[in-house]
């Protein structure tokens, strides 16, 4: 697994590697016909280190099967590394839609960003607004958000009035939202690359007087933007996977979680739940580790009922799954109620 464990984003990390080691758990008691052994490598939130990691799990450790990256540029500068050794990478946070062509040995149980960026622009318009501000990162993963939803939003008859495009070392955005604050902008659509930046933002939106829509990718449901945005956060709308943590259906890995871990489980920490089983299937399916074999294996999985929600591999190695909109209430992050 080559993940994100310090840096940036690694909350992303830290939250896929619970979900990874909790099936870890459960495949060593249940008898499983081989061994499994799990190497982590520290991708660091960037991608010469995330190259780095995914030469040393092919050349050094021989691996045929490595879950991650976390951030969308770290796939798309990794994917070709896997391809050229036919390696597969199974992908369960990064989604921009650049992914999709990224090669034959590449999946994600994680859906795409345009389903995303269309669910926003639609509520947006919904609420009769037609003049937004949209905030997004350089990188690959916040502007395939952005971009679905700007596409989105100028197709349903609104306007992008200001797009920013900020630098992640960036702490102070002050100066940005004042110049679009002259534009009469009804909603910001933030696409922040973590929960700490869209924590800033959306604190430094707020404290500069604008009390209308916040709307966001989903990056808000952390630790870290509740933390940052304080008082804030209350109110800010955003998209989701429909993780549903009250599914009667998943109440046993709920409770193998919280077991585990002191929490409840969020969709990142399902998802890669979810990989370590599939993988896990596909090995045994397979009587080891013969990357076509996977690779065959995984193209043929439909409707696999993961806690994640039900993962069927396209012709492309994606998923499709429904997208949802949340709220932050009361401090908790919660199904959105028209």
């Amino acid at each position: 697994a080559a993940l994100s464990l310090t840096g940036k984003v690694a909350y992303y990390g830290e939250q896929t590697k619970k979900g990874i080691d909790l099936a870890m758990e459960k495949i060593k008691k249940e008898n499983y016909p081989f061994k499994l052994e799990l190497i982590y490598e520290d991708t660091q939130s960037d991608t010469a280190p995330a190259v780095s990691a995914i030469h040393k799990l092919i050349d050094i450790d021989k691996v045929k099967l490595i879950i991650g990256p976390v951030r969308s540029g770290d796939v798309l500068a990794t994917a070709p590394i896997a391809e050229k050794n036919k390696v597969i990478l199974f992908i369960t946070v990064a989604s921009t839609d650049e992914i999709t062509q990224a090669g034959d040995y590449i999946f994600r149980n994680r859906e795409t960003s345009a389903p995303h960026g269309k669910k926003a622009a639609e509520f947006l318009i919904s609420k009769g607004i037609r003049n937004v501000a949209v905030f997004s990162t350089k990188s690959s993963n916040s502007i395939g958000y952005s971009k679905s939803f700007a596409d989105g939003f100028k197709q349903l008859g609104g306007q992008v009035v200001s797009l920013v495009e900020y630098d992640e070392k960036n702490n102070d955005f002050k100066t940005d939202i004042s110049k679009i604050k002259d534009k009469e902008v009804e909603a910001f659509y933030l696409s922040p690359a973590s929960g700490k930046d869209g924590g800033l933002i959306t604190k430094q939106i707020r404290e500069l007087g604008f009390k209308q829509l916040i709307v966001m990718n989903p990056a808000p449901e952390s630790v870290e933007f509740s933390d940052t945005a304080g008082i804030y956060s209350e109110g800010i709308v955003y998209t989701s996977p429909a993780f549903d943590i009250d599914d009667p259906n998943i109440q046993g890995y709920r409770t193998s979680y919280k077991t585990m871990y002191g929490q409840e489980s969020d969709f990142i920490s399902a998802n890669g739940y979810d990989a370590m089983r599939i993988v896990a299937d596909a090995v045994k399916s397979c009587k080891g580790d013969n990357s076509e074999c996977i690779k065959s294996f995984l193209y043929k999985v439909k409707d696999y009922p993961g806690v994640g929600g039900l993962t069927t591999f396209d012709q492309n190695g994606d998923v499709v799954k429904p997208v949802i909109l949340k709220t932050v209430k009361n401090g908790q992050f919660v199904k959105y109620e028209q």
